[in-house]
């Protein structure tokens, strides 16, 4: 199980090594039998590798669940910041007139990063379309035209029928997407948006006691 974590930046830690504090958290931890551990994790940031260094208790009772203390920006196993994969996603959902392609270059741009590739942006983006979709179904945010029984407009109708079953599907996600962040990037200067994906992440761990992607 993960525990989110408010987090200080990461361009400033120390020998670009991230160490992951939470006092409160570790002596409720400790106090309940749970013994400390550490887990690491690697992320790209910037044209540098960073080493994340999170707290992991562990209960000598089996059906006891191991709880690891992580930073709102890691996503654990993934190699980038979770503003990076937000920000990809709310580039391209943003954008309907550009592609994937498109949204991973302004990625890699804008972070300092030597890969980010469209693939790895939608797989995020059928990911976080796929948590939006069970934590709110159906997730639509906002009122539309009038739909026929499988969801589209009239008007979609003869475009629907001439694109393929992932061309359909990938539009889906992107508009679900779009929804929920409403282009951040295109508001606000980058600062500002990280924080905001940031806040997101927690709040959503908040409420749906899990990641976010």
């Amino acid at each position: 199980m993960y525990i989110i974590t408010r987090c200080g930046e990461l361009e400033k830690s120390e020998d670009k090594i991230y160490i992951v504090e939470a006092p409160e958290l570790e002596s409720a931890f400790l106090e309940s039998g749970y013994q400390r551990h550490e887990r690491f994790y690697k992320v790209t940031h910037q044209y540098s590798e960073y080493t994340i260094t999170c707290p992991e208790f562990r209960h000598s009772e089996k059906e006891m669940e191991s709880v690891v203390i992580i930073p709102e920006f890691l996503i654990p196993g993934r190699p980038y910041l979770i503003e990076i994969y937000m920000y990809s996603i709310d580039m391209y959902s943003a954008s309907p007139e550009k592609g994937q392609r498109w949204a991973a270059e302004a990625t890699r741009k804008r972070f300092g990063l030597t890969t980010f590739s469209h693939t790895t942006l939608g797989r995020a983006l059928k990911r976080l379309a796929e948590r939006l979709e069970e934590a709110m179904p159906p997730y639509m945010g906002e009122e539309k035209e009038a739909t026929s029984q499988d969801g589209c407009t009239e008007k979609e109708m003869g475009q629907k029928r001439a694109t393929s079953p992932k061309m359909q599907a990938t539009a889906a996600f992107r508009e679900r997407v779009a929804l929920f962040l409403r282009g951040r990037p295109l508001r606000a200067a980058l600062r500002t948006t990280i924080a905001d994906y940031h806040k997101i992440a927690r709040e959503w761990f908040c409420e749906h006691r899990r990641l976010l992607l």
